[in-house]
């Protein structure tokens, strides 16, 4: 049985077929990190800033109702303790 197929007479070798790949060389893990961490902290620094502003704000508000409550305790004992107070009795 022939096919029409027409087989080349030289068929060529894996070589000649399949370049190698000429590869960078594999970075050192120092460099890895530097690269790795380049990226990622300005990512991190706006996080880190963002989770900061909240802290700050929610301890200057809880230190702001804790001020208030001491304003208005030493007032009431202040206006208890005035004069005016003390004569109208």
């Amino acid at each position: 049985m022939k096919s029409g197929k027409v087989t080349p007479r030289l068929l060529p070798t894996l070589t000649q077929v399949v370049k190698p790949e000429v590869r960078d060389p594999i970075p050192d893990f120092s460099s890895i990190v530097d690269a790795v961490m380049d990226r990622v902290m300005p990512m991190m620094e706006k996080r880190i800033g963002a989770m900061l502003d909240q802290a700050v704000r929610e301890k200057m508000r809880m230190e702001r109702d804790n001020l208030r409550a001491d304003v208005e305790t030493v007032l009431r004992e202040f206006e208890f303790d005035s004069p005016a107070t003390t004569k109208n009795r």
